[in-house]
């Protein structure tokens, strides 16, 4: 695989240039092609990875000319040209995310990923990259072959099982060959946008900090403190280099939290796993997870506040409420929310 990656920049405002030009400094094995979106050539410009100013209309070319479409419009060109590399939006805006940071406008639609400028001139160096090399990752990777796909994510044995029957049915059918367009759902880009924007951001296999700290039993900032005790939990498969946070394997978290409890505790003191951890590492009463709702120890999920879906808390089942209209993507660890007593 090579490591040297392309990256094609197609955007209005040339003062953008500078921000390419640091990203490459940061990342000596990304190279980025700067275009106005005039002088952008479908078959000539090809990269590994796409990213498109949203707003590509407002500024003018060296001739004075403005180009006529937006940054989406351009991104249907690009895929039915180019619909094994992934394409990225970037906006000024704010991106609205909703429960669990699922940006729904992506998941669907013809980019892969919309994200913030603000993000880019922060850490593109780094998802921007990985991002692309892990797509090309997929693209090695014999599309028929689906358990070849699944072992990209570096699952123990025993899951991969479970993770065959979460896999979209296109998918487990056998991806498509890249050059049918009609069926370009099988495409690289499918599966990449799925475990981007499903398996790594729905719970179920692999969770966040919140949630993996709620599994252990201890509050978020005490789990990341200690997160070198789960070590062997923690996700390396594709697209973990890109993120900004780390996550950690659902069943590997309490193998662990079983194992450590087992050379550490008596026998007598093992009847409940909810206090492994408080036993284990000898935690402080505010050092254990709590319900925010009942304020009682213990809490078995996260759920997010039904006024503020980007708010999330640990709770209880009984304090909080399956979210019927949320639909549940990796069919376990249902999606539930919670409202503060008025």
């Amino acid at each position: 695989m090579n490591l040297k990656q392309k990256l094609i920049w197609i955007d209005d405002d040339k003062d953008h240039q500078k921000d390419a030009t640091l990203i490459m400094k940061k990342q000596e094995h990304l190279e980025i092609i700067f275009l106005h979106p005039n002088k952008f050539k479908i078959t000539e410009h090809c990269g590994h990875i796409y990213l498109l100013d949203d707003r590509l209309f407002q500024k003018e070319d060296e001739d004075q000319i403005a180009f006529d479409k937006r940054g989406l419009n351009l991104a249907a060109d690009i895929r039915i040209d180019h619909p094994e590399f992934p394409i990225y939006l970037f906006t000024t805006d704010k991106v609205p995310k909703g429960v669990f940071g699922v940006l729904s406008q992506a998941s669907e639609g013809l980019t892969d990923s919309i994200i913030e400028f603000k993000s880019i001139q922060r850490n593109g160096h780094i998802f921007l990259y990985h991002d692309s090399l892990d797509y090309e990752r997929i693209r090695n990777t014999e599309r028929k072959n689906v358990e070849a796909m699944v072992n990209l994510l570096h699952p123990q044995s025993f899951e991969k099982d479970e993770i065959f029957l979460a896999i979209p049915q296109v998918l487990k059918n056998g991806l498509s060959d890249p050059s049918d367009i009609e069926n370009s759902q099988g495409n690289t880009n499918f599966y990449g946008k799925w475990i981007r924007n499903v398996f790594l951001q729905f719970p179920g296999f692999v969770y966040d900090s919140l949630f993996s700290a709620t599994c252990v039993g201890m509050m978020e900032s005490v789990f990341l403190s200690k997160k070198g005790e789960f070590k062997d939990a923690h996700y390396n498969g594709i697209f973990s280099n890109s993120r900004d946070n780390c996550l950690w394997w659902k069943s590997q978290l309490k193998r662990i939290l079983y194992r450590l409890a087992n050379d550490k505790l008596p026998i007598e003191e093992r009847d409940n796993p909810y206090t492994f951890s408080e036993k284990i590492f000898h935690l402080k009463d505010s050092e254990v997870s709590r319900c925010a709702l009942c304020g009682e120890k213990y809490p078995k999920t996260v759920a997010y506040n039904k006024d503020d879906e980007e708010e999330r808390q640990p709770v209880h089942f009984h304090c909080s409420e399956v979210d019927e209209k949320k639909e549940n993507r990796l069919y376990f660890d249902e999606i539930r929310f919670f409202e503060y007593p008025e």
